[in-house]
């Protein structure tokens, strides 16, 4: 099994490459944005996602909203053994999942972009916004976990890309699924 993690702020663009990479490569999407909201809904409850989360966390333990991610992409991933994994905005998660499925090969890569092109981006999809309000939102999102997922990435070389769009027609590129990494690992790893 190999896991893509893609990781960045709002709007630039881990969706769309995502798809993108669809076009040529054989693998599962698993947003666990869409997940947590669907767990919430199925739950019952009439609070919040975020108190619901808190609440579960102080139940059951701080990585319970992992396990049960990692949960439902077991049963839903379809025996494929490519995954890409989107929507973790905390470091913790993504490690969570690499020590729940045990892969053979995993890449974290940090798409970013300057906050004009996110801001183009998100109006695009969601309407209007000014630009304080956005930034606020790239703020909470950096303090809820997204600003250590980054470090991560830029201080942790081994599985980990760090790429910055200037535009949307910027070209960004992974090798995670290709074959021939691996035979490239194996055949560096013997002749050391």
């Amino acid at each position: 099994m190999k896991i893509l993690f893609l990781a960045g702020p709002h709007a630039v663009g881990k969706s769309y490459f995502m798809e993108d990479l669809a076009k040529t490569k054989d693998f599962f999407k698993f947003d666990t944005g869409p997940e947590m909201r669907k767990m919430h809904k199925e739950s019952g409850t009439d609070k919040p996602i975020f108190e619901w989360v808190e609440e579960l966390e102080k139940e059951f333990g701080p990585m319970v909203t992992c396990d049960m991610l990692c949960k439902v992409l077991e049963s839903k991933k379809q025996k494929k053994d490519n995954i890409i994994v989107t929507g973790y905005r905390q470091i913790e998660g993504i490690e969570y999942t690499i020590d729940y499925f045990q892969p053979e090969d995993y890449e974290i890569l940090y798409i970013d972009g300057n906050i004009d092109l996110l801001l183009s981006n998100y109006i695009k999809r969601e309407g209007p916004i000014d630009k304080d309000t956005f930034k606020k939102k790239l703020v909470s999102e950096e303090e809820w976990g997204l600003r250590k997922v980054k470090e991560y990435v830029l201080n942790n070389h081994e599985h980990c890309q760090y790429v910055v769009k200037q535009s949307n027609y910027d070209t960004i590129t992974t090798h995670i699924f290709d074959d021939n990494k691996q035979y490239i690992k194996n055949r560096d790893d013997n002749d050391g």
